[in-house]
């Protein structure tokens, strides 16, 4: 069984159906069109962010570096908070070493300037032991006495300069005690006893004192 329909019949009905149902997708592209961009642009724009986040990480300092990643429950939202954190772990690790670098070039300067101080009071005190012993043995001519006292302050000067740069070198002192007091004591036991002085001692430190030891 062959039907044919006219073309005029049919036609009209054709391209009605053709309208409306483009009519009717324009429409919901309308809506799905500028729904899915702002969706889309939500959803990359913070991660556009941690990336160019992570680009100043490689080129700059941590430490410098100030980003505002919103944080959330979503896995945007944890990724950006783990990258928080890692960036504070960051800055936490450049502070260590930069206080690691501190300390290690002040122990540098304290272990030379210790080294310096021992090799300059040795014949320091050499000289000074000498010049004691021409004391001791008595000089008869005014002019080599005051020679004498003449180089013997300028030894103690300069054993005082080098006594300050050792202390000046040194990260820290313990308080002073009673201990150190009686150090002092030994000390000056012996060139007392030689001299034939009587040292009346009264140490009346009952405890620690905020002073720095390494100077008594």
């Amino acid at each position: 069984l062959l039907l044919v329909y006219p073309r005029h019949v049919l036609w009209p009905r054709f391209t009605s159906i053709i309208e409306q149902g483009g009519f009717s997708v324009f429409l919901v592209l309308s809506v799905i069109v500028p729904v899915g961009w702002l969706w889309g642009r939500r959803l990359v724009q913070p991660l556009v962010k941690l990336a160019a986040c992570m680009v100043r990480v490689r080129n700059e300092n941590p430490e410098k570096i100030e980003c505002a990643v919103m944080e959330g429950d979503d896995e945007i939202g944890r990724l950006n908070r783990h990258f928080r954190e890692l960036l504070i772990g960051l800055k936490e690790k450049a502070e260590l070493e930069r206080q690691m670098v501190t300390i290690e070039r002040l122990a540098a300067v304290g272990r030379l300037a210790a080294g310096v101080a021992h090799e300059i009071n040795n014949p320091l005190g050499g000289m000074l032991v000498a010049i004691d012993t021409l004391h001791e043995r008595g000089v008869t001519e005014p002019h080599t006495e005051r020679t004498l006292l003449l180089l013997e302050r300028g030894l103690k000067q300069i054993q005082d300069t080098v006594s300050a740069l050792l202390l000046e070198s040194r990260l820290e002192s313990h308080p002073l005690t009673a201990q150190d007091i009686n150090d002092t004591h030994t000390l000056v036991t012996a060139q007392a006893e030689k001299r034939g002085v009587v040292i009346d001692w009264d140490n009346r430190v009952a405890k620690s004192i905020s002073l720095p030891s390494t100077l008594v």
